[in-house]
């Protein structure tokens, strides 16, 4: 059954557990994430006690799936070749890797890899990798995922579910306007940090918080649209992994 991780205001997924618990050996994923099953209905990674087995218990299992394909492989008759050869290809080999966050996972596959595209949980400018190039790069550069990204909604419309679609423009012309008093913090809806900007103007007499609005809505205007809504639209979902 694949589940989804929510980590920080992003989600990833769909993964199966085997991926889960790979992920909680190389402590990219804790007791403290939140998954979901259906993507609306979220637990902490805590209640699944299945994703984190010991170690000699994972390394254990991995063993005997490995020793139970090599025997099957062994028992398949030569008219299998031709399947074989069609699992061999390139949707099938888990050859990518890629990286949210500063997170790097994978390795899964092609068809993974489109997954996370259509679900929104892999965005154009998060960078992939496989074992034929020589360095990371965007995933909007590679011709083998642009097409999936055509074929995919925009990111911004999965991932925000019911909530309302904030203006770049608004958002930018609060922050430079009133943004002393953190109004456009409210506007996107992180409402802790409009409060720390009014107590910032308050015991800086409107200097202290004036100056970093400016400065936010700078960052905000030379943000790509897609930037803006991961970074700023979904601050008040984060949560400390």
């Amino acid at each position: 059954m694949p589940y989804f991780i929510r980590s920080q205001g992003r989600v990833i997924g769909p993964v199966e557990m085997d991926r889960l618990q790979d992920l909680a050996l190389k402590g990219q994923l804790s007791r403290s994430h939140e998954i979901s099953e259906d993507r609306k209905t979220w637990k902490s990674a805590h209640s699944v006690q299945e994703i984190f087995a010991s170690k000699n218990e994972l390394a254990a299992a991995a063993k005997a799936t490995a020793m139970s394909r090599m025997q099957t492989q062994e028992e398949k008759p030569n008219s299998d070749s031709a399947k074989k050869v069609e699992l061999d290809s390139s949707e099938q080999r888990r050859e990518w890797s890629y990286a949210i966050d500063g997170a790097q996972l994978g390795p899964v596959t092609l068809g993974e890899i489109q997954t996370l595209i259509q679900h929104g949980s892999l965005s154009r400018e998060d960078l992939v990798w496989k074992t034929s190039m020589s360095q990371w790069a965007p995933a909007s550069h590679i011709p083998e995922l642009v097409v999936f990204f055509r074929n995919s909604g925009r990111r911004g419309s999965n991932q925000t579910g019911n909530q309302t679609p904030k203006d770049k423009t608004t958002a930018i012309l609060l922050a430079l306007f009133l943004g002393g008093f953190g109004i456009h913090h409210f506007y996107l809806g992180n409402t802790l940090r409009g409060i720390l900007m009014i107590v910032l103007l308050v015991m800086t007499f409107g200097i202290g918080s004036s100056l970093i609005a400016l400065i936010e809505a700078i960052i905000i205007a030379c943000s790509s649209q897609e930037n803006f809504e991961r970074k700023w639209c979904h601050l008040a979902m984060q949560f400390s992994a």
